[in-house]
């Protein structure tokens, strides 16, 4: 828990490096405690948090590690939304279809988290404009 505050602190100081390494500390922690989800989380938001920055290799590379230690649902939807974010849309839109495939009664998943990462890699192709409803914002 101390870790995970003093991250985001550091964050907010927009101290990159301090908060680097307490997200690979914070890793490095859950590995060796034998959390493998809980230090593929830390990685993915790590991965978001670069893909913010602009960081596009770090994200990747996040997003990869954060994949291969544990692909799990949460892992996923922070994973797609970083490859959103830095413009590598096929991989996002290929875990995009993992997760509507396997968790399609999910609410949370369906209702939010699909929705935030499409948009995000419409944005990353260039869409800045669609109506909300159908006819909604057009023009004569």
């Amino acid at each position: 828990m101390i870790v995970r505050i003093t991250t985001y602190q550091k964050e907010r100081r927009c101290e990159a490096r301090k908060a680097r390494d307490f997200s690979r500390r914070a890793v490095d922690s859950a590995v060796r405690a034998d959390s493998k989800e809980t230090a593929a989380l830390w990685q993915a938001n790590a991965a978001l948090r670069e893909a913010e920055w602009g960081d596009t290799a770090s994200a990747n590379q996040g997003v990869t590690a954060a994949l291969a230690l544990s692909p799990g649902r949460d892992v996923k939807v922070a994973a797609a939304l970083a490859l959103a974010r830095i413009g590598d849309a096929p991989r996002a839109t290929a875990l995009v279809g993992e997760l509507e495939k396997s968790y399609a009664t999910n609410a949370m998943l369906k209702l939010y988290w699909l929705p935030t990462i499409n948009a995000a890699i419409e944005l990353s192709e260039g869409a800045f404009w669609y109506p909300i409803a159908p006819g909604l914002g057009e023009r004569e």
